[in-house]
């Protein structure tokens, strides 16, 4: 029998898609949009439903940190 090795991916992805909760909205925002950039990140979207924006966040270079490329407003459809 021959058998599989696992396989998986190593290292950071190019974009994090990330829906905001009211209760970790802060967190989010700084701690993880840090570390998300210490990973090497490309693009991180922070998507606020409550005020129904998307913005489009760009890493530059990675110790100048993200830069606000999009910014998408009244998402919400009724």
């Amino acid at each position: 029998l021959q058998t599989m090795e696992p396989q998986y991916y190593c290292g950071a992805p190019s974009l994090v898609v990330k829906v905001l909760s009211p209760g970790t909205r802060s967190y989010d925002l700084r701690v993880k949009a840090t570390k998300y950039r210490e990973h090497g990140v490309q693009e991180h979207w922070p998507i606020d439903t409550a005020g129904s924006r998307l913005h489009q966040h760009v890493l530059s270079f990675p110790d100048a940190g993200y830069t606000l490329n999009q910014h998408f407003s009244g998402m919400g459809g009724q």
